[in-house]
């Protein structure tokens, strides 16, 4: 028998069972019926489009009142269908979708990040661009850097422009990242609270692309090696806030102000710092940004080579990808039900498993097993419900 096709590789296998016989309707497609050879039953092949639509009424005309039911939802759980013969349970598949998250990075390029004495510039281009292209179809990326005014924005003055968006959010987005980031010259100083600010302007006004009913969870991964400065009491030099005596207090405390303010519209903010735990001041402007950032942080994530930004970073992206997985149908029992990430069977109902929704048609991962999505290459959701209750590993 064929298995139908699904959208993830959520599948269902059954082996030889009496199962009751019964119809799959998914929640966006109509269920395609077939007979194999010597059936009498139809069996499911695949979940068709619109699940309101009665594309099944002549196969099966105990399916034509739940054609009339919302079609948001499934008619009826899953079952298994029964062929004649020896009663062998269909393949059920069922399509799933994980909305990605928004994740706007924006780096410092102000002159201290790249010096005689120590090179932060070329280790964060390095590291961003492969985290971007590790994490790019599970996580909607987009870049901003500060100070503003282009990418090869030459020096002269304080540079203490906002920045802008020069890359806008989207899946698939190292190849242009990594482009930007290559552009980019280092200038000016540190106006961190005016970009910020900038930034919520973009999540917030943002709108969901068209392969995507919902927006994903908006996320800022702030880059920097120094203290905000560039306030209109501002007398500092070139360079970005560094010692003691380059400390801005109103740029600092309208930083924090800033993370504050999209905090209070669900945008969270990591804070990723250079350097900072030999600069008691820094660590301190940092760490009070990182806490403002709503993440569960209490403090910035500190970083001194691509390794450790690519880490933190990657951390970071655990955090932030969605764990729940939305389901076309619900399974009929979840003690039936068998978990995989990577390969490996998750428990249900484990703080390190999975668990369903009320509805069942919303899939969560929990603790350890949600971690892993980001952290292994090519790992997968993999859902077979089966004739046999699952055991517990």
């Amino acid at each position: 028998m064929k298995r139908g096709l699904l959208l993830a590789t959520l599948m269902a296998t059954f082996p030889a069972c009496g199962g009751e016989t019964g119809s799959v309707h998914s929640r966006d497609e109509d269920p395609i019926t077939r007979r194999d050879a010597g059936s009498t039953q139809p069996s499911v092949r695949d979940a068709g489009r619109d699940a309101g639509r009665d594309a099944r009424a002549a196969a099966d005309d105990d399916d034509d009142d739940d054609d009339d039911d919302d079609n948001s939802a499934p008619s009826k759980p899953i079952k298994p269908t029964v062929t004649d013969g020896p009663e062998v349970c269909e393949s059920i598949d069922i399509s799933t979708g994980s909305v990605a998250p928004d994740v706007l990075i924006v780096l410092d390029r102000s002159s201290s990040m790249k010096t005689d004495m120590v090179n932060r510039w070329d280790p964060s281009v390095s590291g961003l661009t492969n985290v971007t292209a590790k994490l790019q179809s599970q996580i909607r990326f987009g870049l901003m850097a500060f100070p503003g005014g282009g990418a090869a924005m030459e020096g002269g003055g304080r540079g203490c422009a906002a920045g802008t968006l020069d890359v806008p959010i989207d899946i698939d987005n190292a190849a242009p990242i990594a482009t930007m980031l290559q552009n980019y010259q280092l200038v000016g100083t540190t106006p961190t609270a005016s970009t910020l600010e900038a930034a919520h302007k973009v999540l917030k006004t943002r709108k969901p692309p068209a392969d995507m009913g919902a927006l994903g969870a908006p996320y800022i991964v702030l880059v920097t090696d120094g203290a905000p400065n560039c306030s209109d009491d501002d007398r500092n030099g070139l360079f970005g806030g560094g010692g003691p005596a380059d400390f801005d207090q109103m740029a600092f405390e309208a930083s924090v102000a800033a993370i504050k303010s999209m905090a209070k519209d669900g945008i969270k903010t990591f804070v990723l710092g250079y350097d900072a735990n030999d600069n008691a001041q820094l660590k301190m402007s940092l760490d009070a940004m990182a806490v403002a950032g709503d993440t569960g942080d209490t403090e910035h994530h500190e970083i001194e080579n691509e390794v450790e930004l690519v880490e933190a970073f990657t951390a970071i992206a655990g955090k932030a990808v969605s764990c729940d997985f939305t389901l076309s149908a619900a399974p009929n029992d979840p003690s039936y039900v068998l978990v995989k990430v990577g390969g490996e069977q998750l428990n249900y109902g484990d703080p390190n498993g999975w668990i369903l929704s009320d509805d069942k048609l919303t899939l969560t991962l929990q603790g350890d097993a949600c971690g892993k999505l980001p952290k292994v290459a090519g790992s997968h959701v993999s859902v077979k419900v089966q004739c046999t209750v699952v055991p517990v590993l």
